[in-house]
This record gives C-alpha cells, sequence and structure tokens, in this order.
C-alpha cells in the first residue's frame, strides 16, 4: 500500500474554543510526528480562514506553518508569532 506524502491542513469547526483548540493542537502535533508529511499549516482566523481565504500581496493563500514549539501545553492553542 502507498502512503499518501505532503502537507497538513486541520481543521475542525463547532464546539467551544478550548475544545476545538485541544482537538487540532492533537491532530497537528500528531502529524508532526510523520516524515511522510511536509508541514502542518494553520489558516488564519481557524476554519473560516479556509472558506474566506485571505490572500497576501503575492495573490497566494495565506496559512502558517507550525512548529512544535509553538504550542502552548496549558491550553493546548498554538501562539502564532
Amino acid at each position: 500500500m502507498s502512503v499518501a506524502k505532503g502537507n497538513c491542513l486541520p481543521a475542525q469547526s463547532g464546539g467551544p474554543t478550548a475544545v476545538i483548540n485541544a482537538s487540532v493542537a492533537g491532530a497537528a502535533e500528531e502529524a508532526m510526528k510523520h516524515p511522510e508529511i511536509s508541514g502542518v499549516y494553520a489558516a488564519l482566523n481557524g476554519i473560516r480562514g479556509q472558506v474566506d481565504v485571505e490572500v497576501g500581496g503575492d495573490g497566494l493563500p495565506v496559512y502558517v506553518r507550525l512548529e512544535k514549539q509553538m504550542l502552548d501545553k496549558k491550553t493546548a492553542a498554538y501562539t502564532l508569532k
């Protein structure tokens, strides 16, 4: 069986913010463990940012690459700096 390779863009909608943060953080952390996943990204403003794609000055969608050190273990949320 072949393994899919590429990037990961986890998304979730509906529910309390803390639950969504924890779910997406868990999915992102798990994705980062797999070498076949090149990068884990987040859309600005969550799923709304994926629906209403924000476009940068170069005309490409604006996504943020997540890194392990960005995860706040207390809140299970990624801090975009």
